[in-house]
């Protein structure tokens, strides 16, 4: 078997070779929960952004802002979805999976932490790939798939969480890979990986308090999972108006922050950006 197919299941068939096939449901069904939306993305990139990446392979000034806007982006946009699951997990997996499901809770609570790491090397590996840098993105993966089945191995001592622990450190590992595989094509400076995170960061901090406070409010109350899942994140989408009214694109980014503006028909592009050679970045 290849080194992609433990990339891909080495956690699943350490999982049930060791813990057994009941841990394996558990951790199955919080690890599909988490991959919904960077698979989503995932699509997205392949059908729209890859074919621009690979018309301006040789653009590394293009490459670079691409890199830079689309990784911050990405950030804004998945972030608020890992906090959510971190402070809201218990009442996500009760929603969505209904009694019995206990024991995925801090599974999923853990691999939520990596859903922005997912989407993020997903975005990378398109510019990796559309540049033809195949063998370095395989070789890449080939550790990846090595840590995933040394650290399954390992954390499967503290049970499905302490495998969650090594996958999300795995995948960690993986994403700072190709974020400085993606750099060394484009030209773009490892600094910048810290200037863009900037504003996601601070979104990721107001969301987890504001879910958290809102989280134990409403358990005061003895409202059912649903209320309280519901209540806390629209608590938290209001401190993010509240914190866009105030920091505006520097808190999502100007690709983020003009893009809702210009669905609010508050916001139209210059002409001269529409008649920019590459323009696929903006859909």
């Amino acid at each position: 078997m290849s080194l992609n197919f433990w990339a891909l299941h080495g956690d699943y068939v350490v999982i049930g070779s060791v813990l057994g096939a009941k841990p394996l449901g558990y951790y199955s069904r919080a690890y599909q929960l988490i991959s919904t939306v960077p698979g989503m993305l995932g699509h997205l990139h392949n059908m729209v952004l890859f074919p621009a990446f690979s018309r301006a392979q040789s653009d590394r000034g293009y490459l670079e802002k691409a890199l830079l806007v689309g990784t911050e982006a990405t950030a804004a946009v998945t972030l608020p979805l890992s906090a959510w699951g971190l402070v809201l997990g218990p009442e996500i997996i009760f929603v969505l999976l209904g009694p019995g499901w206990e024991e995925a809770i801090v599974p999923f609570q853990i691999l939520s932490l990596g859903v922005y790491f997912r989407a993020g090397y997903r975005f990378a590996a398109s510019i990796v790939w559309a540049t033809g840098r195949v063998f370095s993105l395989s070789a890449c993966q080939g550790i990846y798939g090595i840590l995933i089945v040394v650290g399954a191995v390992v954390g499967a001592q503290w049970g499905i969480p302490g495998v969650a622990v090594a996958t999300l450190l795995a995948l960690l590992v993986f994403y700072l890979l190709l974020y400085g595989l993606t750099a060394h094509v484009s030209g773009a400076s490892l600094l910048s990986f810290v200037q863009i995170h900037a504003g996601p960061s601070l979104i990721f901090i107001v969301v987890v308090v504001t879910a958290a406070v809102g989280r134990a409010s409403l358990l005061g109350f003895d409202w059912p999972p649903i209320a309280v899942l519901l209540g806390s994140v629209t608590l938290s989408i209001l401190a993010l108006l509240g914190a866009t009214f105030v920091l505006r694109n520097r808190l999502w980014g100007d690709l983020l922050y003009q893009q809702g503006l210009a669905a609010l028909r508050w916001y139209a592009p210059p002409a001269e950006e529409e008649a920019q050679d590459h323009d696929d970045l903006s859909t």
